[in-house]
């Protein structure tokens, strides 16, 4: 794979985890250089799973512009990752301040994009109320179809 990118020839293939270590090393470089975007953008924020007893905060930024001329679904190319968190906490008021530094070197967004988690939710909207005028926010449509089809089926036999 390496030899189809580049000229440059190896004798050697590295250790899986050598690889590992400076992939990680590459993206946090990339995320120390994050800046102020003047274009207007879009953040999608998500939180993993959790990964043991951590969970991972992360923020896309979307630039408007891609929104509207892509027609389809946005491509990895159309996100650039201006934010990672990790914690082993997690509540709105956990998540206020990393929003707050996260778009302190990245820029407001013109919109918010999220899931419907309660936490994330308190963190976001304490962020929001903070900006003058406050950030709009958009419930991704995948969770909310899912919560609606749940408030619908749960209470049948067949759901349950």
């Amino acid at each position: 794979m390496f030899q189809s990118k580049t000229n440059y020839t190896i004798s050697w293939v590295p250790h899986f985890t050598s690889v590992i270590n400076w992939s990680l090393r590459l993206g946090l470089g990339l995320l120390a250089q994050v800046q102020t975007n003047t274009k207007p953008w879009v953040a999608i924020i998500d939180h993993s799973i959790d990964i043991g007893t951590k969970k991972a905060l992360v923020v896309l930024r979307v630039e408007v512009d891609a929104l509207s001329k892509r027609g389809a679904a946005i491509r990895l190319e159309d996100c650039e990752c201006v934010g990672l968190t990790v914690s082993e906490k997690v509540t709105g008021d956990t998540i206020f301040p990393e929003l707050e530094e996260i778009f302190s070197r990245a820029g407001n967004p013109v919109a918010i994009i999220k899931d419907r988690d309660a936490t994330l939710n308190k963190g976001v909207r304490l962020w929001s109320e903070q900006q003058k005028p406050p950030v709009p926010t958009i419930d991704d449509i995948g969770h909310t179809i899912a919560t609606a089809l749940k408030a619908q089926f749960e209470k049948l036999d067949i759901y349950k």
